[in-house]
């Protein structure tokens, strides 16, 4: 997004950009792995003290994941919470990943989608995620492979706090079901609901003690490697999956922008799978438009088409209850 605000215009106009300045260079000498190397070492050094410094933090967060507030007697309620789901079932989507990509993009008119969440009380990702939710319902039962259990999505959750643009990550990860497993929709809307309240409240009080921008020396060589042994052994088409799918929902400009005074005239992003979730659905708001970019491994969703199509039917459903409902009130 931050890429997208610096190269696109509000206006068709466009507008001067002022050449860079040529940086006057006194010799030809270019950084070696040695220097760069030692740069990596210091930097990861630096994030080693800065991660032993938020350590309290940490712990006093992970306590109060873990121990469950008094109630009005006083009792703590031991025990796992009730949504707490550690793996998802397994699925034609979660296997190993091969280079091989296909592509569907397809939209729903924003203001639909907030009429829905306003209607029934939940948030506009909640109406992404049933959407998709009802999407990959259909989709499974067609092929004979939906799980009697309700999937898990992994979603994004920005730390980043307003007014934060230094350039790091700041992003962690967390697990939510889909209730696939129930047929109503607005039953699926109300549990998806309920339980990002839950992973919202928890996430407000471990945000602050969760460590951002970690660096590991010789990531690309190390990450890339174990990707490649991981996949030949073909063991996440046995395992059970942490979650079957990722869903990422990010806004975008209200207004239309420009490029070189061509104006844009949608935005399906593009993301990335990796193995054992060989779908990603990331969803971009941009002028009125909630634009759904689905990508997928093409060996293991070679219709992911269908699924997009399943998506658009999914809303139509879902906003067709919405005037009963206000009906109905």
């Amino acid at each position: 997004i931050a890429v997208a605000q610096a190269v696109f215009d509000l206006e068709p106009t466009g507008r001067g950009v002022k050449p860079p300045r040529p940086r006057v260079r006194r010799n030809q000498y270019q950084l070696g792995m040695a220097e760069l190397g030692g740069g990596a070492l210091r930097n990861t050094g630096h994030q080693l003290v800065k991660l032993f410094q938020t350590a309290p933090a940490m712990l006093r967060a992970l306590r109060d994941v873990v121990v469950p507030e008094k109630d009005g007697s006083g009792q703590r309620a031991w025990g796992l919470p009730k949504n707490l789901k550690v793996f998802g079932p397994r699925t034609l989507l979660n296997v190993s990943v091969t280079n091989q990509r296909t592509f569907a993009g397809r939209t729903i008119a924003l203001a639909e989608a907030k009429l829905i969440g306003k209607t029934f009380g939940a948030s506009l990702n909640d109406v992404v995620m049933t959407t998709t939710a009802g999407a990959l319902r259909r989709y499974l039962k067609a092929h004979n492979d939906l799980p009697a259990k309700p999937l898990l999505a992994a979603v994004p959750v920005s730390l980043r706090e307003a007014g934060d643009a230094s350039a790091n990550n700041q992003v962690s990860m967390v697990t939510m079901t889909l209730g696939t497993d129930i047929a109503d929709p607005l039953e699926r809307l109300q549990a998806i609901h309920a339980a990002s309240s839950a992973t919202k409240a928890m996430m407000g009080r471990v945000k602050t003690a969760i460590p951002t921008d970690f660096p590991l020396f010789g990531a690309p060589w190390l990450i890339s490697g174990i990707a490649s042994v991981v996949a030949r052994s073909r063991l996440l088409n046995v395992v059970p999956p942490i979650a079957n799918i990722v869903i990422s929902n990010v806004p975008g400009s209200p207004v239309p922008v420009y490029f070189a005074g061509a104006k844009l005239a949608s935005y399906y992003p593009v993301s990335i799978v990796v193995h054992s979730m060989a779908l990603n659905v990331t969803v971009q708001s941009y002028a009125g438009r909630l634009d759904y970019g689905l990508i997928a491994c093409r060996r293991a969703v070679p219709d992911v088409t269908d699924l997009g199509d399943y998506l658009l039917a999914e809303h139509q459903t879902l906003l067709a209850r919405a005037p009963e409902t206000l009906a109905a009130r």
